[in-house]
């Protein structure tokens, strides 16, 4: 004997499960409700499955393209908390990702006014962004080999659903040419 369960999810058919009974006796009603139940949990499973899928590809395709950005790019917790910054800005601060995660952002950008003053430090500009949709800055970033590189850096706040500020992300622009 076989049973066929198919697997549906807002009425759309994404597969069927086959059951092979060898014995003689016949499915029960009590058989094909928990069959049937089992179907479903499995359409369920089959469905988590795919969106699971599909956001671990979205999440690498934006880790790419943070990566290989041609600017800076950093992403703040809502404390001011680096959680990650790519290639680009590590080679601007000298700061490898591992060792910028969770530091303050100031340790690791220390962007520097004309006079060589931590801009951060005297007065952290991100506060007034939690009223503003964004915010500029701009300075000197010294590389720990002395190395100055002038940036433009914007600032973005993220808001959850309940409109609290989650992630700031900044997007640093090598404007030392420009300087120069």
């Amino acid at each position: 004997q076989v049973v066929s369960l198919p697997l549906l999810l807002e009425d759309e058919l994404i597969g069927v499960i086959y059951v092979f009974r060898t014995r003689d006796a016949a499915f029960s009603n009590d058989d094909r409700l928990v069959l049937s139940s089992f179907a479903d949990q499995a359409a369920i499973a089959v469905r988590n499955a795919t969106l699971y899928q599909r956001l671990a590809e979205e999440k690498d395709r934006l880790d790419a393209i943070i990566e290989h950005s041609a600017d800076g790019v950093l992403i703040l917790d809502a404390n001011c908390r680096i959680e990650t910054i790519n290639r680009k800005l590590a080679d601007i601060t000298g700061w490898t990702p591992e060792a910028a995660a969770g530091k303050e952002c100031h340790q690791v950008i220390a962007l520097r006014d004309a006079q060589g003053a931590n801009i951060c430090e005297m007065g952290c500009p991100l506060q007034s962004l939690r009223h503003e949709n964004s915010l500029l800055a701009e300075g000197d970033i010294v590389h720990p080999n002395g190395h100055k590189t002038s940036g433009t850096i914007t600032y973005s706040p993220l808001y959850d659903q309940d409109g609290e500020l989650a992630h700031i992300v900044g997007s640093v622009h090598d404007v030392s040419r420009f300087r120069e």
